[in-house]
């Protein structure tokens, strides 16, 4: 395959680019220049390649943006040519052999949060992983604590209400007074409306499971770090995209990351990350 002539024309400086922007999470900006290199190539072989990578890097870009169907739609095609270009790639790029190995792992994790047709995703424990890793994406990649601060306590409001639903029935933004436990119903009488139905957060859904007798880990775990998760949550909710003006730290990221991986029983490195391109 005599392609060298081509990239030499082109130069590697896009391509590189692209890599590089990709691994600081810069998905969609990876996929625009590669886009711009399309409208200098002639050659089949170096179109190919380029536009196969183009599309990967928007397909994670929608995915990473929570465009979660264009997402599925790009990945499932992309595994169903990566036969036909794997091999032409990593003659190029070998440093790509991780990533394209992974595409099958991106595929199966999309399939399996159930996207609906409007794009709506279920309560689910892969939506679960969907929101820890991307913000560890924030974090690690970007250093924008406060959006991943806000995925990890989402990930929590979601998670709670998953368990509440699954276990009990019960929806914590729609839920009868008459269903809460007598031993705990004047606490929740507060939440109710004229109707007596009852709308609550997090520490109203934990407690809640408490008292209906839950024996999920997930609440033990939570009740044992309730104080520092308060604190945690405490922070956030003083922060600039919380109600307050103090911007969120990486240590404040950090502290309420250990306590979600806590409670979770998960280490950060189990989970889903997307590979990044090494250096050949």
């Amino acid at each position: 395959m005599a392609i060298e002539n081509p990239w030499n024309a082109v130069g590697w400086f896009e391509v590189r680019t692209a890599f590089e922007l990709f691994n600081r999470a810069q998905y969609s900006n990876a996929a625009k220049v590669l886009s711009e290199l399309l409208q200098k190539v002639q050659a089949h072989e170096v179109r190919v390649i380029v536009e196969f990578l183009r599309d990967i890097m928007q397909a994670v870009a929608d995915w990473d943006a929570f465009q979660h169907a264009r997402a599925l739609k790009a990945m499932e095609r992309a595994v169903r040519e990566l036969p036909k270009v794997q091999g032409l790639i990593e003659a190029e790029f070998p440093e790509l052999h991780l990533l394209l190995e992974w595409l099958e792992t991106a595929r199966d994790h999309l399939r399996a949060l159930k996207i609906a047709k409007d794009g709506a995703l279920p309560l689910s424990e892969p939506l679960c992983e969907e929101l820890l890793s991307n913000a560890l994406r924030r974090a690690r990649l970007e250093g924008k604590y406060e959006d991943a601060t806000a995925r990890l306590y989402s990930l929590f409001e979601k998670e709670v209400k998953r368990r509440l639903l699954e276990q009990h029935n019960l929806d914590n933004s729609a839920c009868l007074l008459d269903s809460i436990p007598e031993t705990i119903r004047d606490d929740y009488s507060r939440y109710a409306d004229e109707k007596n139905v009852c709308r609550f957060g997090l520490k109203g859904t934990v407690h809640l499971l408490q008292a209906l007798g839950s024996q999920d880990l997930f609440v033990e775990r939570y009740l044992e770090k309730e104080k520092e998760i308060d604190r945690a949550i405490g922070a956030r909710n003083a922060s600039i995209l919380g109600h307050g003006t103090q911007p969120i730290t990486e240590a404040k990221f950090d502290e309420l990351l250990i306590l979600v991986l806590f409670v979770l029983g998960v280490k950060e490195d189990e989970v889903l990350c997307i590979p990044k391109i090494q250096k050949s």
